[in-house]
């Protein structure tokens, strides 16, 4: 199923989307930095985007942790260089490639990562606790595809 196209959507229809879009995104990123200011979090959300994935598998590369968060690898290895200098990563060769970054969580790294997890699984769980119960596979649903729309783009 392809994408419509505006002729196929009425009017009335898209203006309620674009404008609840537009609310969406700025309630998003309002969220975001409330977050941050109320932990008084070290990590920032793209921060974590980028080394969220070593609490499940450590080490990882680095290109895979750019290609995990949708960064360029050389913005990944710009925020890796500063997460390692506040002590939140580390950085080892590859045994089998010595050209080859791998980072892994510091102890310290380790509990502000998954600090930060269980703070954003918590604000997900409100969010969806505040959708009517009859709406919450909907939700899901849609979320879903509107990602595939985007990614289709």
């Amino acid at each position: 199923m392809g994408l419509a196209t505006q002729a196929d959507i009425a009017s009335p229809d898209l203006d309620q989307f674009i404008a609840a879009w537009e609310r969406f995104g700025r309630a998003a990123r309002r969220a975001h930095g409330r977050a941050n200011q109320a932990t008084g979090a070290s990590l920032t959300h793209a921060q974590y985007l980028l080394v969220e994935r070593l609490l499940d598998e450590p080490p990882t590369a680095v290109c895979q942790l750019a290609e995990a968060a949708d960064v360029a690898q050389p913005t990944a290895t710009r925020m890796l260089a500063g997460l390692e200098r506040d002590g939140v990563v580390r950085r080892r060769a590859d045994a089998d490639d010595r050209r080859v970054a791998l980072m892994e969580l510091t102890p310290d790294g380790l509990d502000l990562v998954a600090g930060k997890r269980a703070q954003i699984m918590e604000v997900r769980r409100q969010i969806f606790a505040s959708i009517p119960e009859p709406q919450r596979a909907d939700a899901g649903e849609l979320l879903h595809r509107l990602a595939v729309a985007m990614e289709q783009l």
